[in-house]
């Protein structure tokens, strides 16, 4: 009895989930981004809409936490820093993110966890960005940018977890990997000089 309660309790403590990234916008790293100048950042303003068919999201709500999250991976960019004040900007960014998610991926997710990860269940999460820049000198351009990465539970990917992370981390390395991505964009149109 003591071992099958040891066993149940590292299963629920070392869930088999892991997350992979789908790799449709190149893997860039922070060296890659070398061609700043930190000394002559760009002042950024951006604004954030969530685009969403689903009655259960609160769209200011996710719009702020999405907002959040971009305006941190630009400042890790090394490229920008961010205003609150449109008329400070060089650039504004008018950023609409569509919601793919689908609230009937928590029936999966939950059967997995009833047969102790045994019955395997995935879900994909997906940056889709659209981003109109406008860089007061009337010059303005629209980048679509989308990335996504499939969350799989199913208890052998407690051993891929350590390597390949779960949703949170893989998360925030999407939006990150879409930031540096759109930087890269700007650069190459010459929005950052």
């Amino acid at each position: 009895m003591k071992n099958a309660s040891l066993l149940l309790a590292v299963l629920m403590f070392v869930t088999g989930c892991a997350g992979f990234q789908s790799n449709n916008l190149p893997q860039l790293s922070e060296s890659d981004l070398d061609f700043e100048n930190v000394d002559d950042k760009l002042v950024v303003f951006s604004k954030f809409t969530v685009d969403s068919s689903s009655a259960l999201l609160d769209k200011d709500i996710a719009a702020s936490y999405q907002k959040k999250k971009f305006d941190e991976a630009l400042v890790d960019s090394g490229c920008c820093e961010i205003s609150d004040d449109s008329s400070e900007s060089n650039l504004v960014l008018s950023i609409t993110s569509t919601d793919h998610s689908n609230p009937a991926a928590v029936i999966p997710a939950f059967i997995t966890g009833l047969s102790l990860y045994t019955i395997p269940s995935w879900v994909t999460e997906t940056r889709d960005l659209e981003i109109e820049v406008d860089n007061r000198k009337g010059r303005t351009k629209t980048y679509n940018l989308k990335d996504s990465f499939v969350l799989v539970q199913w208890l052998p990917m407690m051993f891929a977890f350590p390597f390949e992370g779960g949703p949170i981390a893989n998360g925030e390395e999407l939006t990150r990997n879409v930031v540096r991505n759109f930087v890269v964009k700007l650069e190459q149109d010459d929005f950052l000089k």
